[in-house]
């Protein structure tokens, strides 16, 4: 309802989204839903006022685009599983990143209230950049190749290196919001096997038999290294990322409603899987060296350098 939307950002405690830097006062709003972030679905937010008619001249145009534009983010509606989609959480966890001068929007919003877009939401700033959706980078050159994959690896240690801040709530004490590294795998177990048996309206033996075999797994006794229990994204990869245009660092990671605390491998691991296969079913051309993607070891001898592992 954007009606009601704009009520709410024109409210006194939402009155800095309005205004900027030299006083001006935007009261208009234009919006549209971004293709990708269907799970939780994502819209690109646009203040402006009548006095804006500089649309003629492009680069006044795209200066102004990227002062004035946002992202808001919000739980799907319907039948849901328990605790899926907690959009509050995902803002908290970026807000706490951006403290830590991790790569990732900066946080504006944060709203609970179901009245106003039917579901909880939060409004952070739009960074500009690129999303390379195509992990083998076939539209860019071996040196950019290789400086892509070097800055993914690079802001993962960045990330690894940070803390956990958890999510302080109505009658939880603190201490018994911090999940344990520890217990990371036999949580990740649970949660998806919970999930699956919710959801699932037939019988999938094979599935059940692969959830049963996981439950007895060595892995859910052990203990991760001190220096691998830290910040885990949970969901890691090249097209969780927003490249700069320029020079290819990042300028933002998104994605973060999979985000705890547990073992770094996990996204390690995620982010080297298409190495070894890709979306389209073939692996990365890495092993030639021409075309410029660093392999499984030159990217993880610079995570451990970056991390001083």
């Amino acid at each position: 309802n954007r009606r009601k939307l704009e009520v709410f950002l024109n409210s006194k405690e939402c009155s800095h989204f309005w205004k900027k830097e030299n006083g001006e006062q935007y009261r208009k709003l234009y919006y549209s839903q971004f293709s990708f972030g269907q799970s939780n679905p994502t819209y690109h937010l646009c203040r402006y006022n009548s006095n804006f008619n500089d649309k003629n001249n492009h680069t006044h145009f795209s200066n102004f685009l990227s002062q004035n534009s946002f992202v808001l983010r919000k739980k799907p509606l319907g039948r849901l599983i328990a605790t899926a989609h907690d959009v509050l959480r995902e803002s908290h966890i970026m807000k706490s990143m951006f403290a830590q001068n991790i790569p990732v929007p900066e946080q504006l919003i944060s709203c609970s209230d179901e009245n106003i877009c039917g579901t909880p939401f939060y409004i952070m700033r739009f960074v500009p950049g690129v999303v390379l959706l195509d992990s083998s980078l076939k539209q860019q050159t071996p040196n950019e190749r290789r400086i892509i994959y070097m800055n993914l690896f690079k802001v993962l240690a960045k990330i690894h290196n940070a803390k956990w801040i958890p999510r302080t709530r109505p009658n939880i004490q603190k201490s018994t919001n911090i999940p344990q590294p520890s217990e990371y795998i036999g949580r990740q177990l649970m949660r998806w096997g919970g999930s699956f048996t919710q959801s699932k309206n037939k019988k999938f033996q094979s599935v059940e038999d692969l959830l049963e075999k996981l439950s007895s797994h060595k892995l859910l006794q052990e203990t991760p290294a001190e220096e691998f229990c830290g910040v885990v994204h949970g969901d890691f990869r090249l097209n969780n990322c927003i490249y700069d245009n320029n020079n290819f660092n990042i300028a933002a990671v998104v994605d973060w409603e999979l985000s705890t605390s547990g073992d770094c491998m996990i996204d390690v691991i995620s982010a080297l899987l298409e190495h070894y296969l890709s979306f389209d079913g073939n692996e990365l051309p890495w092993r030639n060296e021409s075309y410029g993607i660093p392999s499984p070891r030159e990217l993880l001898e610079i995570y451990l350098k970056e991390r001083q592992i």
